[in-house]
């Protein structure tokens, strides 16, 4: 697939490499240092190049947004119309305003600010450094990237590019399911840890039916 990243730091970065690797095409955008976009290419390899945020957008069939949230306003408006685009969205809602109203999801409130997005959140769950590491596990020790969002269909390619990226995608519902892995990392959310395959379908029910989530589990350490 084509895919604009609209974000060239640690989590933008390191999908862009996974899904590189795996052989999608990629345009990298959205830098203070315009060089530091085409370092970052070139480090990808051939399947990436630099671009603006708009071209980035225009480029890709899924656009995935990963920048902090206080810069998000201004990396919106240089990507302009997101209409119809599958959109990854990876931002978790640290900083400065405009921010969710109490009881509404960061998904929820960013959804409505990407005008016509097909919507979609996920790899926000966990740290830049752990994402580069656990990608690519084989079998049972393959790490959970939690994935929410309205259009099934988006969630579906979306599921695709997890898979192709080295981990397990699993669906916690719609946008209005998504505070569960949203930030702050506390108690009763899979924010900030870690889950593999086998103990993710408990936790969908669990959410799903409105019940608190089962404790965290503790892995062994992957030889």
């Amino acid at each position: 697939m084509k895919i604009g990243i609209i974000g060239s730091g640690r989590i933008g970065g390191g999908i862009a490499r996974q899904l590189a690797m795996a052989g999608h095409q990629l345009k990298v955008s959205f830098s203070r240092d315009p060089d530091s976009l085409a370092r970052l290419a070139a480090r990808i390899g051939p399947n990436a190049s630099a671009a603006t945020p708009a071209a980035a957008v225009a480029f890709g069939d899924v656009v995935v947004i990963s920048v902090p949230w206080s810069v998000l306003p201004e990396a919106l408006a240089q990507a302009g119309s997101l209409a119809g685009k599958i959109v990854i969205d990876t931002t978790n809602q640290f900083g400065a305003s405009p921010l969710p109203a109490e009881g509404e999801a960061a998904a929820q409130f960013n959804a409505v600010r990407m005008t016509g997005a097909r919507y979609t959140k996920s790899f926000n769950t966990l740290t830049s450094a752990f994402q580069a590491q656990a990608a690519g596990r084989d079998g049972g020790d393959r790490v959970v990237q939690w994935l929410c969002g309205d259009d099934e269909d988006a969630k579906r390619v979306v599921a695709g590019l997890i898979e192709d990226a080295g981990f397990v995608a699993v669906d916690l519902g719609g946008t209005s399911d998504c505070a569960v892995m949203e930030a702050p990392r506390r108690e009763g959310v899979v924010y900030g840890e870690e889950y593999r395959a086998a103990d993710a379908p408990a936790v969908v029910q669990a959410v799903r039916a409105g019940r608190a989530i089962p404790p965290t589990p503790r892995y062994p350490t992957p030889d």
